[in-house]
């Protein structure tokens, strides 16, 4: 089981840091501005000191007045969510993964990503010397007002290079995002209750699916794995590939993901169900190259059932904290999440690819198919 890398509240984040006045707000400003041409940015602010969102006499702010802890006011528009006493980041973090990128505006103290905005005073050169003693801090650059900055290895931008630093910070969430592996889950951990046989094991290809599946994702991914029940590892079909059993037990295909991102958090995960008997190297190839990695999940529009496929798709890392999410609620079918969230949705060059098998008829239906093709009948 590999360790989740350190971040605050996005996986793609970075801190603008630097003391009051130093003018962190107006580069994050601006940054905002240029990267939210192509992308969706959340921005968060650390107040060190006391703030008011709330207006006197408003009437969210009569009811805070009068003991509520929590108080929020929402319109078909945005909504607003004020917690009294709360440094739960956690909280904040799960309404930030529809973000594709965060710029954060303080929290100079956290061990996340950062840009110092540099001023010169005995206060930024204590700063400096704290975060250059610890690499655990991860000083990414210096912004400052003159043409060259302190001396230090760290990058220096001059603050009105503003396409400067956004291409660093681009090419620094870019590196992130390449740095992921993209492996693979066969998802094979159903009881096939109506098809009354393990559909992993059924035979379409000439070999079991799982083998096929297998075989055909292997080509693509860094590493490919069959998600399974416990009780299934020593199955025939299943017991010469790399497995992952469900730590998350009865909550479907979601259980399945969930233990994936457990294993290895850092990955993204082309998820793939057992029972899709027409997927081809063409469909996932074609998912592999539309990928948009800003967003939470790549995956294929199901025409015919009206909703983004889940079984079939790349789930990024903050993926698993909104299925976790989701799960806690009670609510543990992907498609609920997808449906809920911004996701990339493609349209299948091959509809068909979608197409599953759950019942003996529909085994049939399919394998006497495909035999048909292959003798051109």
């Amino acid at each position: 089981m590999t360790t989740k890398a350190n971040d605050l509240f996005h996986p793609l984040e970075v801190s603008i840091c630097g003391h009051s006045g130093s003018g962190k707000t107006t580069l994050s400003i601006k940054l905002i501005e240029r990267f939210s041409k192509n992308l969706s940015v959340g921005y968060i602010k650390h107040d060190a000191h006391r703030f008011e969102m709330d207006r006197e006499g408003k009437d969210t702010f009569r009811a805070k007045e009068a003991g509520a802890n929590q108080v929020a006011i929402s319109s078909p528009e945005k909504t607003a969510l004020i917690i009294t006493n709360s440094n739960d980041r956690f909280l904040i973090k799960q309404n930030y993964i529809d973000s594709d990128v965060v710029i954060i505006e303080g929290y100079k103290d956290s061990l996340c990503s950062k840009i110092l905005v540099w001023s010169g005073t005995s206060e930024d050169e204590a700063l400096l010397e704290r975060y250059l003693s610890n690499p655990k801090q991860h000083l990414l650059a210096i912004v400052g007002a003159g043409e060259s900055g302190p001396s230090t290895k760290v990058p220096y931008f001059q603050r009105d290079d503003i396409e400067g630093i956004y291409n660093f910070i681009d090419l620094f969430w870019k590196e992130k995002i390449n740095s992921r592996p993209l492996n693979a889950l066969i998802l094979s951990g159903g009881h096939s209750k109506r098809m009354g046989k393990d559909k992993g094991a059924l035979e379409y290809h000439g070999k079991s699916q799982v083998a096929h599946l297998y075989e055909l994702l292997d080509t693509f991914t860094d590493n490919t794995f069959v998600s399974c029940r416990t009780d299934q590892v020593s199955s025939s079909h299943i017991q010469n590939f790399p497995s992952i059993t469900d730590h998350y037990v009865g909550f479907g295909p979601t259980g399945g993901i969930l233990s994936a991102f457990q294993e290895q958090p850092d990955a993204a995960w082309f998820v793939l169900a057992c029972d899709m008997p027409f997927v081809n190297e063409r469909s996932i190839q074609e998912l592999i190259e539309k990928r948009n990695p800003y967003r939470m999940v790549t995956c294929f529009n199901n025409s015919e059932k009206k909703w983004p496929e889940p079984l079939c798709a790349i789930y990024e890392p903050k993926a698993a904290t909104k299925l976790g999410y989701y799960l806690a609620m009670g609510k543990p079918c992907p498609r609920k999440v997808l449906m809920n969230s911004r996701v990339e949705c493609l349209d299948p060059v091959e509809e068909r690819i979608l197409q599953n098998a759950n019942t003996p008829q529909d085994f049939q239906n399919i394998q006497s198919s495909m035999i048909g093709e292959r003798h051109g009948s």
